[in-house]
């Protein structure tokens, strides 16, 4: 499967817009990347990881709550 750069930026610039207009929080965005991982939607998943990254938020925290890694 071919790189979607079209949905990496889409997905990257709302989670930005949502976090600083306190539409979401980080806690919303780390639950919607381990969704983003099981529905195996990797563009979203590395775009919210980029995000939340630099506000202290390591999104491979998640991996040993998401059941089709374990």
């Amino acid at each position: 499967m071919a790189w979607d750069k079209t949905r990496y930026e889409e997905v990257k610039r709302q989670c930005q817009t949502d976090i600083a207009g306190g539409k979401k929080t980080a806690y919303c965005y780390m639950k919607q990347y381990e969704l983003m991982i099981e529905q195996e939607d990797y563009e979203a998943a590395k775009a919210i990881t980029e995000i939340l990254l630099p506000l202290g938020f390591d999104t491979a925290q998640t991996h040993s709550h998401i059941k089709t890694l374990n």
